[in-house]
């Protein structure tokens, strides 16, 4: 776990640069973070099927990066009764297009995760898982 000083606060000028990182495979940008009990009560951002997702606390620092091909909420809902993460208050998303392969997803993940410097991931993937 990386010590939270070293970890990047959320702003619009960061997400642009990680929209720019993923390009070639992005969907769609969504510059919104929504509270993540809203994400898995609502199912919010279901219309997704590769995201990589960062987590941020209450002063939009980054806490978690993730990714998932399955439902954004899903995928946080394990988060929350495994991992009970008081701090992980919102969520952001960078939808991929379908038809990625699992390496490439996670190749992504590594690759924002490296930007971000989250300080509650225990690893990131390389970025040629």
């Amino acid at each position: 776990m990386e010590n939270i000083k070293y970890s990047v606060r959320m702003t619009p000028v960061v997400y642009s640069e990680l929209l720019s990182m993923v390009e070639p495979r992005l969907q769609e940008g969504i510059w919104e973070s929504r509270k993540i009990t809203t994400v898995i009560g609502q199912k919010i951002w279901g219309d997704f099927s590769n995201v990589v997702y960062i987590v941020l606390d209450a002063q939009n620092v980054v806490a978690y990066v993730g990714s998932t091909n399955r439902s954004i909420s899903e995928r946080l809902s394990e988060h929350v009764k495994i991992d009970n993460r008081s701090n992980w208050i919102r969520v952001m998303i960078i939808p991929l297009k379908a038809g990625l392969l699992d390496s490439e997803l996670r190749m992504y993940e590594g690759m924002v995760g490296r930007r971000l410097r989250p300080y509650n991931n225990s690893k990131l993937p390389t970025s040629h898982s």
